[in-house]
């Protein structure tokens, strides 16, 4: 709530009274809000955006307690995407989004982050340091894979969908 006071003076500038106007701004407040939130998360998935993440990389590259350790990316594309979204309609699409989200974010709780960023394609962080990192990856890579031949149900339609998944990591690429 906002309170506005302004001061009403008669013919001989003597102070007379005082006019009051409250206002109410929990919808200003509101709209603040959610503009921030979409200005850092997707909002379909409300998962961290393409600017978080790159602001969490670039945190991650120069924070001292980070500098210079590995990490790797998982880039996560679902196949035929156009296609899916073409024959679902923009409503199924989004929540066809929705359930790959939260898949992936069940899937991964050891991930740094995960992120959205653009239509069909996921961005995973990965800490490196544990041993053999590309065992561990491709591993987890096929798991992953497999967990999504249980199908996602929009209503009655039950979905199947697969994954082309690439692998980056820092600072060997």
């Amino acid at each position: 709530i906002w309170l506005s006071l302004k001061a009403v003076y008669d013919d001989k500038q003597q102070l007379a009274y005082y006019v009051g106007t409250f206002s109410d701004l929990t919808q200003v407040k509101k709209s603040e809000a959610k503009a921030v939130f979409l200005e850092n998360f997707d909002a379909v998935t409300e998962l961290p955006n393409r600017y978080q993440l790159k602001e969490f990389l670039h945190g991650y590259m120069t924070n001292e307690a980070t500098y210079n350790q590995p990490y790797s990316i998982m880039r996560i594309n679902i196949d035929r995407f156009k296609t899916l979204s073409d024959s679902l309609g923009e409503h199924d699409t989004e929540v066809l989004l929705r359930a790959v989200a939260k898949r992936l974010v069940e899937f991964a709780p050891d991930a740094l982050l995960v992120s959205r960023l653009s239509d069909d394609n996921f961005i995973l962080v990965f800490s490196s340091t544990q041993g053999n990192v590309h065992d561990y990856l491709q591993k987890y890579a096929d798991a992953l894979l497999i967990s999504f031949n249980n199908p996602i149900v929009i209503d009655k339609l039950k979905l199947v969908i697969t994954l082309s998944i690439g692998l980056a990591l820092y600072p060997e690429h």
